[in-house]
């Protein structure tokens, strides 16, 4: 279930109870005289999301979940929306917010608050995806945020964002199938296939041999069998700055 929007934290206080999702297309119909109706589609709706929400005293402070809530619907702003830590659902705005207060206090402190919200997709500028607290760098404190970066240079690359957390999720999660990929490799060679590896020497020779690479001549690596292993192993041994250049490259990293 969701756990933050923007930078309100519903995870911890149990809050959301019912989530809707609608999607759809938009079509124009041309009316033509005789006939029925066509029409034609003309692209995708905006999607939208409403949210129960029930805030008990028991998990939160309810009034004060409650002003936060209201204070993002009146900035209008796009925020993010991130479910379960790692599901990212990219920007989206808060248009409406409805509250009923179902149990009041005798001093007059709302206990239990329940109501719905109504979100919906910002198709904006989502080139760099925003930093929700669950994909926040820990080192950046919300008191203490990043300042706005004002382009004041010509040199492209140093106004380019920085990698965020989310990003080294997602290199995390492909170095884990690659590190099983590998696995399945050494056991295929256990067992005297040795197909992958030769598939992965055919991609690097193929990669030193062409334009992409500009360093010095390179002699391709043998084909394996059961004869040759060692060789191999003392050939890569002996190039670890091939090596060193294949981790760097993002040509060989997409096929290997």
């Amino acid at each position: 279930m969701i756990t933050h929007l923007g930078e309100i934290n519903l995870g911890e206080a149990r809050s959301i109870h019912g989530l809707t999702l609608r999607s759809g297309y938009d079509f124009a119909i041309h009316e033509r005289p005789l006939n029925k109706t066509t029409k034609q589609r003309l692209g995708a709706k905006l999607d939208e999301w409403r949210l129960s929400f029930k805030l008990h005293h028991m998990f939160c402070e309810p009034q004060v979940l409650l002003d936060l809530i209201q204070s993002a619907c009146a900035k209008g702003e796009p925020m993010p929306l991130v479910f379960d830590y790692v599901d990212y659902k990219g920007w989206v705005t808060l248009d409406d917010v409805d509250v009923t207060y179902q149990e009041i206090a005798p001093n007059g402190k709302p206990l239990v608050i329940t109501g719905s919200l109504s979100l919906s997709e910002f198709t904006g500028d989502t080139a760099v995806k925003p930093t929700a607290p669950a994909v926040r760098d820990t080192s950046q404190a919300l008191s203490n945020p990043a300042p706005v970066q004002t382009a004041v240079t010509t040199d492209v690359a140093s106004l380019l964002p920085v990698r965020q957390p989310m990003q080294h999720l997602e290199d995390a999660l492909i170095a884990q199938h690659r590190a099983r990929s590998v696995l399945r490799t050494l056991q295929g060679v256990s067992q005297g296939d040795f197909s992958q590896v030769n598939n992965a020497t055919m991609i690097i020779n193929a990669y030193f041999a062409s334009s992409d690479w500009t360093g010095d001549t390179v002699p391709p690596l043998p084909t394996l069998d059961s004869n040759n292993i060692n060789d191999l192993s003392q050939i890569l041994d002996s190039r670890q700055a091939m090596m060193l250049e294949l981790t760097r490259s993002a040509a060989t990293r997409r096929q290997l």
